[in-house]
């Protein structure tokens, strides 16, 4: 949903990640926050526009991308990035999109349907409808790329969503408020 993940269409947008910048507007505004966790890129958006700034997406330009090697790895990326995000809400009090909330919401649902799974096999229904979802994700993908790797997919997606969603409320429940 974030147009820079393929965006199709130039123009200005919230956030540029990859993004080129005038050296003097960022150095005038601090450069990246070195004290975040993660997120630094959109935190220091968020400040840019504040400031009257706008980041400008160009979609014919691609930059090539190198996924983690592990399913470790990819975890303790997508932890930090959810600690990031609750980190930057709650530094700049912005209200998070609905495609952020989702892997918290996610999250909430898998740990309440798992602590019910003991006293009822409903605690089943939402990992199945959950991995059901994601696994036909998997299917299509690998059908519209014509690659069989796609069917490990939904292996990352739920490790990405999870841990994401883990490190946001971990953060926003629990981090430090003095950063």
């Amino acid at each position: 949903g974030a147009p820079h993940r393929g965006g199709t269409q130039s123009g200005f947008v919230d956030h540029g990640h990859h993004a080129g910048f005038w050296r003097d507007t960022f150095l005038s505004l601090g450069g990246y926050n070195e004290n975040m966790i993660a997120n630094e890129d959109a935190e220091y958006d968020t400040r840019l526009r504040a400031q009257g700034g706008r980041i400008w997406l160009e979609a014919d330009l691609r930059m090539g991308y190198y996924p983690r090697e592990t399913v470790m790895t990819l975890w303790r990326q997508y932890f930090a990035y959810g600690r990031g995000r609750a980190e930057h809400i709650r530094r700049h009090r912005v209200t998070p999109r609905l495609r952020q909330c989702l892997p918290v919401i996610h999250t909430l649902f898998l740990l309440g349907f798992l602590c019910l799974l003991p006293l009822s096999a409903w605690g089943a229904a939402y990992p199945v409808f959950y991995g059901s979802i994601i696994s036909l994700f998997g299917v299509w993908l690998s059908y519209r790329h014509r690659k069989l790797s796609g069917l490990f997919s939904p292996i990352a997606l739920a490790v990405m969503h999870t841990s994401w969603g883990i490190g946001f409320l971990q953060e926003f429940l629990f981090g430090r408020r003095d950063k």
